[in-house]
C-alpha cells in the first residue's frame, strides 16, 4: 500500500506483482484506465475522510465499483 498499488497483498511493492494490480512506481505504471481510475478515486477516499465523513462514504463505494469493474 505503500506505493499505491490497490491490492493489499502488494507488499513490499515488486515489478512483478504491481504490473498486474496497478502500482504507481514509474516501472509499472497501470495498465488500464480502470486501474488508474481506482488509484486516483482512492487518494480521493483518503482526504475525504479527513474532511467530509458522508462524502468519503459515496466516494468508497465508487473505488469498489471500479475496483470491481476491473475484475
Amino acid at each position: 500500500m505503500l506505493c499505491g498499488c490497490v491490492h493489499d497483498w502488494c507488499k513490499p511493492c515488486s515489478p512483478e506483482l504491481a504490473m498486474l494490480c496497478g502500482c504507481v512506481h514509474d516501472w509499472c505504471r497501470p495498465c488500464s484506465p480502470e486501474l488508474r481510475d481506482a488509484v486516483r478515486l482512492r487518494a480521493r477516499l483518503v482526504q475525504a475522510i479527513l474532511t467530509r465523513a458522508r462524502y468519503a462514504v459515496r466516494l468508497h463505494a465508487q473505488l469498489v465499483q471500479a475496483m470491481l469493474t476491473r475484475a
